[in-house]
């Protein structure tokens, strides 16, 4: 249940992560780039469903 008073207690969404997720839908097995801010990684995907996290950083994003 929401928190209706914003000044007692954790607010909503408190522990939330601070990273991008993406989600990769391949027919062929190949390499995802993405990138937030300036963190960048390189994922090695099946021919699949493929989830990725990364922290997010500040800036763009980007996801290849």
């Amino acid at each position: 249940m929401a928190n209706l008073n914003y000044f007692i207690g954790k607010p909503n969404g408190y522990d939330m992560q601070d990273a991008v997720f993406v989600v990769a839908l391949l027919t062929s097995a190949g390499t995802v780039s993405v990138t937030s801010g300036c963190n960048s990684q390189f994922f090695d995907a099946k021919a699949d469903l493929n989830i990725f996290q990364v922290n997010m950083g500040i800036g763009n994003n980007r996801s290849l």
